[in-house]
């Protein structure tokens, strides 16, 4: 079970998928418009689930269960991490499977149209060895009764509503 959560770390082939900002306005500064947002991780992330990845990490976030990614500001932050460009997105699974499944998601055919449309560049590649962390361990958290605390029975009727 703890390889399955993410609690221990994985290794073995599998591919790489690189996101990358695209093209610089005319003082070096990032178009707004060209930046990977969290919807683009995330759709790739689901893509190579649904492809078959057995785990996987973006810039050596393993991903779990709890994992979160979102947008905060301009800053796309994994498991509450801020990451920069570009982002590796690396999923642990036979790399040919993979990558046949991948490249017949929509995600694959999205990304195509976020580079001639936005400039943002994606790369695929296999890899014959990665090393993915071990999740960040954060404990799940539940609610329990508090102890000695009395409550009223009693409700309010109808004459005693204001």
């Amino acid at each position: 079970l703890e390889l399955l959560s993410g609690a221990l770390p994985v290794g073995g082939p599998g591919i790489v998928v690189e996101l990358d900002d695209g093209g610089a306005l005319e003082d070096g500064v990032v178009d707004p418009e060209s930046r990977v947002q969290d919807v683009d991780l995330k759709m790739v992330v689901n893509a190579l689930w649904a492809a078959g990845a057995e785990a996987m990490a973006v810039n050596g976030q393993r991903l779990t269960s709890l994992t979160t990614v979102r947008t905060a500001g301009e800053t796309i932050w994994v498991n509450f991490v801020p990451l920069t460009p570009p982002y590796r997105v690396e999923a642990v699974g036979e790399p040919s499977a993979l990558q046949t499944r991948f490249a017949r998601s929509s995600a694959a055919a999205t990304l195509v149209s976020l580079e001639s449309t936005y400039g943002i560049t994606a790369t695929v590649s296999t890899a014959e060895e990665l090393a993915l962390p071990a999740g960040s361990g954060r404990a799940l958290r539940y609610a329990t009764p508090a102890s000695g605390v009395t409550s009223s029975t009693s409700t309010p009727t109808q004459e005693e509503t204001p």
